[in-house]
């Protein structure tokens, strides 16, 4: 075993464990070392067993609302994110509106809404959502020449320190405008009044339901959401 050798009189360690002290070392010096390496033993070992026992912290408010906001992007939620207007014909708009609901405990602020071509419009209602409430988004797609669009919209919404975005993908099959469908969309809307005048609300309903759907793009089909939104 290796010897120690003192090389201050003064040495902790050798005062501490009563060995290799010179003659001169007074007992007091030698309980003092040993009471203070004791002491900062005992500090060790305490801080040890305080951090291995609180390993669970208890969590503030502020700390529990900030982990439960800690993906935005979970608590905001479309109602769609791919619309598809199919096959229509030109020149033609469509609309629909798109609802944005926050499950989350706060507020969150709708910032920017943007879309890829000028021939999409977005529009919205509100601009801060409140918890567990819902917004509407409008979308309003032109088209006026045959073919095949694809477009997006981006949504970026905000709360403090956090930031998300949405994209809703716009899809719409523009075909060129036959004069035949607007023969056919002039029939149904006759058959829609004649049904009518006999009574039958339900079935002219649907009817001109299915002219604004299927032949928007003709002249008749505005006539036809007219009457439809009288008939009660």
């Amino acid at each position: 075993m290796r010897k120690h050798v003192r090389r201050n009189k003064h040495c902790i360690l050798c005062l501490a464990r009563g060995r290799c002290g010179p003659s001169g070392v007074l007992p007091r010096e030698q309980m003092f070392a040993r009471q203070f390496v004791s002491a900062v033993l005992c500090g060790v070992i305490l801080v040890s067993i305080c951090v291995g026992s609180c390993g669970c912290k208890r969590s503030s408010p502020a700390s529990d609302v900030a982990a439960e906001e800690c993906d935005l992007d979970e608590v905001i939620h479309l109602s769609d994110e791919i619309v598809d207007f199919g096959h229509v014909k030109v020149p033609a708009v469509m609309k629909r509106n798109i609802r944005i609901k926050n499950d989350g405990s706060r507020s969150i602020k709708l910032i920017v809404s943007r879309s890829s071509c000028g021939c999409l419009m977005v529009t919205n209602d509100v601009t801060d959502i409140q918890p567990h409430q819902e917004a509407v988004v409008g979308i309003s797609v032109r088209v006026d020449k045959p073919g095949k669009y694809y477009q997006t919209i981006i949504l970026a919404f905000e709360v403090p320190g956090q930031r998300a975005y949405k994209v809703i993908r716009v899809r719409t099959d523009a075909v060129k405008w036959d004069g035949a469908d607007e023969n056919k969309a002039q029939c149904l809307f006759v058959t829609a009044c004649l049904r009518l005048k006999q009574g039958q609300t339900k079935d002219a309903r649907e009817i001109l339901q299915k002219l604004t759907d299927q032949y928007r793009s003709t002249s008749v089909a505005t006539k036809a959401s007219q009457l439809a939104a009288r008939i009660k």
